[in-house]
């Protein structure tokens, strides 16, 4: 992934699974950081029923307040964000002060339409930062692609502010807004999942895909992952711990893809030694681009040993 100048210091998390946990669930929030999520997302929208969201609001801020700040803003694991509702002005600063405390790593926005939706939220953090004796700029980003507009204006979006992070997408919104079904095999999403999966990868941050809605579907969830994978996803949301085995392994390196890696590098390395820039490896033609490919993979293999099958 392109680095990017940021006044969020580096990224460590690898970044695979983002759990939703409802915000007004007090055992949920309390196991949170137990499940093996890389990231959780204390969620205070759809999750939340409305008479209960002022209640979820609550708890999170205790929640956040008990824990450790961290320096790096993604040093620990899981990251802990929090997913607002929707809202302009006041209803906004009303979600985003309560939150802003040191064990918060990060603000999921849902259905992020325009740039300018992104600046009203890092305006206010910076307002909020302050407040909480935080750096500025040390809370990161995380937009939901939801409707339409918001995919038309996606790479915009992805590249507006160093605060982003990453850039989702959401299927279920992006189906009603739409006017389609949401199908099993989710072809009908195809093209507007490519789209945030290249404006994310233009910008260089991180592409997370949808979540998949079938909780007991492991293998459809370990397939759809994988595509999204193919696609140049690097995480995906999801809805029950049960599905972070299963997405954490979909997104890791298989040893035999790991075991042609390295046997591409060795390959082309001993060309260049001969003064090729081009070589060949079981029929297949090796170049620059397909060995850095390769080199990605075992450097993210070496990152996250325990995650390779």
């Amino acid at each position: 992934m392109k680095k990017r100048p940021s006044a969020t210091g580096p990224w460590d998390n690898p970044g695979r699974s983002w759990l939703f946990v409802p915000g007004n669930r007090d055992r949920m929030i309390a196991k949170a950081a137990s499940v093996g999520a890389d990231v959780v997302m204390f969620d205070l929208e759809d999750s939340v029923p409305p008479e209960e969201k002022a209640n979820a609001l609550g708890k999170v801020s205790r929640h956040l307040a008990r824990q450790p700040t961290s320096s790096t803003r993604g040093d620990t694991k899981p990251a802990a964000f929090v997913r607002v509702n929707r809202a302009e002005g006041e209803g906004l600063a009303a979600q985003l002060g309560p939150v802003v405390r040191g064990g918060l790593v990060g603000i999921c926005i849902p259905k992020v339409e325009s740039p300018g939706d992104i600046a009203t939220v890092s305006d206010m953090l910076t307002e909020f930062e302050l407040k909480a004796s935080l750096p500025a700029g040390s809370i990161w980003v995380q937009p939901i692609i939801e409707t339409a507009l918001g995919l038309l204006h996606a790479e915009q979006i992805a590249g507006c502010d160093t605060r982003v992070l990453a850039l989702a997408f959401g299927a279920e919104d992006f189906a009603l807004d739409m006017g389609i079904d949401r199908l099993d095999a989710a072809a009908e999403l195809d093209q507007a999942r490519w789209h945030v999966s290249v404006a994310a990868r233009a910008a260089g941050v991180l592409a997370v895909d949808c979540v998949y809605p079938r909780i007991d579907d492991e293998d459809g969830l370990i397939q759809e992952t994988t595509r999204a994978k193919q696609m140049g996803y690097q995480g995906k949301l999801i809805i029950h711990p049960r599905q972070i085995e299963a997405v954490h392994s979909a997104f890791a390196p298989t040893r035999r893809e790991i075991e042609d890696a390295q046997h591409t590098v060795e390959a082309y390395e001993a060309a260049r030694l001969e003064g090729k820039g081009v070589t060949a490896l079981d029929g297949r033609m090796i170049d620059e681009p397909v060995v850095e490919r390769a080199r990605r993979l075992l450097a993210a293999a070496e990152r996250h040993p325990d995650a390779t099958l």
